[in-house]
Formats: C-alpha cells, structure tokens, sequence
C-alpha cells in the first residue's frame, strides 16, 4: 500500500516554532524562499540530474542551497552539516543535515528525486 506523502507546512513550522520537516519531505514553496532569504547560503548553484526517469524529462536540473550558518558539528570527524533545501520540476523539498561535499550533496539529490 502506497503511503500519502504531506507537504510539510509554515502551519506546521508555527506550532512550536521548530522546523521539524523530514529529509526528502516535500515543503511549502514559501518555507524553501525564507530559509534562502534568511541568511546569506554557503553554497547556492545548480546540479545536472544524472539520473532519468520517464516522467521527469522535461526538466534535468534541480536547484539547492545549504544554508549559510552550520546546524551542528555532528557530522564526520565533528564536521560541520548545514541544512539542505531542494527546488525540482516547481517543488520544494528539505534535503535534511549534510556535510560540505559534493559527492555527498549530489547523492542526497538524486536519491530524493528517485524517491518521487
């Protein structure tokens, strides 16, 4: 049985204030523009698909940004991850914590737009 995906709302956001949306969650287009408006991003830019599926050929790029300021330094040998927002084919999407690394930045993309 497939399960409905919910669109991750400023509502939601509201309740307690926190950002609680999941990795690969789709998100509100305006949530996507203030955390892009927020603060200046560390890296802003756009990535060629490598990946195909029949039903996204019209559009092989998405766009991302990781945000400006470190969320934690969780990340391998206490790196620093910063939040991962993801625009593809008009939709929005909170990519989740990740390090600075584009092999690793790149995988995340494309394994949320596979999931789709």
């Amino acid at each position: 049985m497939e399960t409905t995906r919910t669109i991750y709302t400023r509502q939601d956001w509201a309740k307690d204030y926190s950002f609680k949306a999941q990795q690969g969650q789709e998100i509100e287009e305006s949530i996507y523009w203030s955390m892009l408006d927020g603060i200046t991003p560390r890296i802003y830019k756009k990535h060629y698909l490598t990946i195909t599926k029949p039903d996204h050929l019209e559009d092989r790029t998405a766009t991302y940004f990781l945000m400006g300021e470190c969320y934690d330094h969780y990340g391998a040998n206490n790196s620093a991850r910063y939040m991962l927002f993801v625009k593809y084919n008009n939709k929005y999407y909170y990519g989740g914590l990740i390090e600075v690394d584009q092999v690793k930045v790149t995988r995340r993309i494309e394994s949320i737009i596979k999931s789709l």
